[in-house]
């Protein structure tokens, strides 16, 4: 088996270890509703940035069916964001919570950096590691402001005095 594949493989491992092991039973629908939140974002922003030209992913999972790299953009990214969002420190300091999104964005930024630099999973064209940090910035706050949104409205026993 080939490193590519390997990663691949321990990609598709760690994000199940995060769902399972790092989400508290009691949060599970909210994380499922942050999980698939950010699979409807991550999914056309991938799209788009590999339909400029911007990134490419030369060795995937289904090659067939999509140029973006599922392992990346369908499974890690969204079940880190599952993670940030049930372990986001609500009640603490806006430093606590800017460095609680700083360090969850710049991890899974430089996690794909290291891998692209490191292996031929992803080709970075036009795109930079500074670049993927603001995205999934934008990204972070766009999809907790949904989920917010969502769990206020639709699931106020979930997150009732959030």
């Amino acid at each position: 088996m080939s490193l590519e594949r390997s990663i691949l493989l321990a990609i598709l491992a760690f994000s199940l270890a995060v769902l399972y092991f790092g989400i508290p039973r009691s949060q599970i629908r909210e994380a499922l509703i942050s999980f698939t939140s950010f699979q409807v974002l991550t999914w056309p922003v991938g799209l788009a940035l590999t339909g400029l030209g911007w990134i490419t992913y030369p060795i995937r999972m289904f090659p067939q069916a999509s140029n973006l790299g599922f392992m990346f953009d369908y499974l890690l990214c969204p079940a880190v964001f599952a993670l940030f969002q049930v372990r986001y420190p609500q009640e603490r300091s806006l430093m606590k919570q800017g460095l609680h999104y700083a360090a969850y964005t710049a991890g899974i930024a430089l996690l794909q950096w290291w891998v692209a630099d490191r292996t031929g999973l992803i080709d970075y064209i036009s795109w930079t590691v500074y670049l993927s940090v603001l995205l999934y910035l934008a990204e972070y706050w766009i999809t907790r402001r949904y989920v917010i949104w969502f769990l206020r409205r639709w699931a106020p026993t979930l997150r009732g005095g959030r």
